[in-house]
């Protein structure tokens, strides 16, 4: 009992850090001379968090399952962005600049490691969101992964300078790939049942943001990075991807349930 308060203590301390630390970032983000003088902190936060998630659901699922499917997720992602760089396919066409480091063959290792982030924290949520058959949360995940990925591109590419479009433009090629890449990996969670919710009151709405636990690192870091997009686009003019990108997560909560 002592050993599971601690747990909740010093993940709920890390939310608290990462919500201040997410706060400085949108400020810097918001002044063009603190940008451009503080840019090499994004990276620092991206590992940060990916830290602060990766001890969080070591500690609340299976060991062993979690670390065969990060090593795994992570390839993977390192593959698709490797021959994405190297041929167009099945991105688009475009080049990381030099913010995320260090990198790996040109693709910076953090991309890797988010493919994972991402697409764990989506089917966490999906999973405790509701009652649902698996083929509709494992769809269910891969849309809210979709409209994850319409908020980021602004704010990655063209505030940030994380990686750079050709011609400045997002190829519509890149967001269904996320969508197909993303259900490959959900897929992969739900086959191996790495998440394991049983009993209806876990099922809940409500209960998404307290049945994980106290200090519920996934659902901050959600929170916190759509916000962060949300604010930049809706501030640097980007208003098509903010409206769409929100409507399609509101969609992959609501999918599902008529399925209960």
């Amino acid at each position: 009992m002592t050993e599971r308060i601690n747990k909740e203590k010093i993940f709920g301390y890390s939310a608290y850090f990462l919500m201040i630390v997410s706060a400085v970032g949108l400020v810097i983000m918001l002044d063009g001379d603190l940008r451009k003088e503080y840019s090499w902190t994004g990276n620092i936060y991206l590992f940060l968090q990916t830290v602060i998630l990766f001890s969080y659901i070591l500690n609340y699922f299976d060991k062993k399952k979690i670390i065969i499917s990060a090593v795994i997720i992570s390839l993977t992602g390192f593959a698709a962005e490797y021959i994405g760089l190297k041929t167009g396919f099945p991105f688009g066409t475009y080049t990381y600049g030099e913010i995320l480091h260090p990198k790996l063959f040109g693709v910076p290792v953090i991309i890797s490691l988010l493919w994972y982030s991402v697409s764990i924290i989506s089917f966490i949520l999906v999973s405790y969101y509701s009652e649902r058959p698996e083929i509709v949360k494992i769809f269910s995940a891969a849309v809210l992964v979709l409209g994850y990925d319409i908020l980021l591109e602004p704010f990655a590419a063209f505030v940030n300078d994380y990686w750079t479009w050709e011609n400045g433009k997002i190829p519509l090629i890149n967001y269904f790939s996320w969508f197909f890449i993303s259900l490959l990996f959900v897929f992969y969670f739900s086959r191996v049942k790495l998440i394991s919710v049983t009993g209806k009151e876990e099922r809940t709405p409500l209960n998404i943001f307290n049945k994980l636990s106290k200090g519920n690192i996934p659902v901050t870091i959600f929170i916190l990075n759509i916000i962060q997009f949300s604010v930049i686009n809706g501030l640097f003019g980007f208003f098509s991807n903010l409206i769409i990108g929100l409507f399609i997560i509101s969609i992959a909560f609501s999918i599902g349930r008529r399925f209960k």
